[in-house]
């Protein structure tokens, strides 16, 4: 499921630029997704998959690492990335669909006092907001998703992956406008 949350700043400007036009974001699953813009239902999307369709471009936006997000207030050294294994006392949450923290979990013989597996990544960052526990969630996310309850911090095992990818229809005209947002977007999430 891509979750990803776009800044307010490249739809404030998009909107301040051009205020004649609206904005529909869509989530879903990547399919559901992919689906929307074979049938041109959008304009492009944001995947963490690379379509090599010869009908399809995607362009690689940002190589992704995991994060750890805690509750502000919470006991870690933030000055330093933190190592999983010295977590053992604590209630690991994650998004069930990260499969490859999965494999990083049993390969690394990383134990946990509990573990907490969601469906989503929302439902992982609100466990956080209430105390329940510590989510390893793919850094693009994290970072989103801080706010003055949680924040994101590094993490000292190289757990890479998804990548984030901006693809479109090659065929499809996009006006100069559309053209321009995807800029912005791109523009921002290889910052």
């Amino acid at each position: 499921m891509m979750r990803l949350v776009l800044s307010l700043k490249s739809i404030e400007a998009f909107l301040e630029k051009n205020e004649d036009f609206n904005i529909k974001l869509v989530e879903g699953n990547t399919t559901y997704i992919i689906d929307r813009l074979r049938m041109h239902q959008l304009h492009f999307c944001l995947t963490t998959l690379d379509y090599l369709d010869e009908d399809m471009e995607s362009i690689l936006l940002q190589s992704n690492r995991h994060s750890l997000l805690i509750k502000k207030g919470h006991n870690l050294n933030k000055d330093q990335a933190v190592d999983l294994s010295t977590l053992s006392s604590q209630r690991l949450i994650y998004s069930e669909g990260l499969f490859k923290l999965d494999s990083f979990l049993k390969n690394n013989n990383l134990n946990f006092k509990n573990v907490v597996s969601v469906e989503t990544i929302g439902t992982a960052v609100r466990l956080v907001k209430k105390g329940l526990g510590i989510a390893v969630l793919p850094k693009i996310y994290a970072s989103n998703y801080t706010d003055d309850e949680v924040e994101s911090l590094d993490i000292k095992q190289e757990l890479n992956g998804p990548d984030l990818y901006l693809s479109y229809m090659k065929s499809r005209h996009l006006t100069l406008v559309i053209e321009d947002f995807m800029n912005r977007v791109e523009e921002e999430l290889k910052e």
